[in-house]
């Protein structure tokens, strides 16, 4: 992942350390060996011992082939937008 993602990612898992509330479903971008990228789509929540302390996170991860489709779908719709705007 780039510097970017890392930072985000970093962020949302610390936020939830910090508050203890859950995050819903946040995309980011994942960057396999090859090169190959794709979304995945990742849910967190902060696991709490008997006490409340905290243990770790559960994490809920989906690769998503159809949403990394989608985005580089909605970037060239965008790009060709603007395109027709300048004109």
């Amino acid at each position: 992942m780039d510097e970017e993602t890392a930072r985000r990612v970093y962020q949302t898992f610390n936020e939830v350390y910090r508050t203890g509330i859950p995050t819903e479903a946040f995309d980011w971008e994942l960057i396999g060996k090859d090169g190959t990228r794709r979304i995945l789509e990742t849910s967190v929540s902060l696991m709490r011992d008997s006490k409340g302390r905290p243990l770790g996170f559960m994490v809920s991860d989906a690769i998503s082939p159809s949403a990394s489709k989608q985005k580089r779908y909605c970037g060239k719709v965008k790009k060709s937008i603007a395109r027709r705007s300048e004109h």
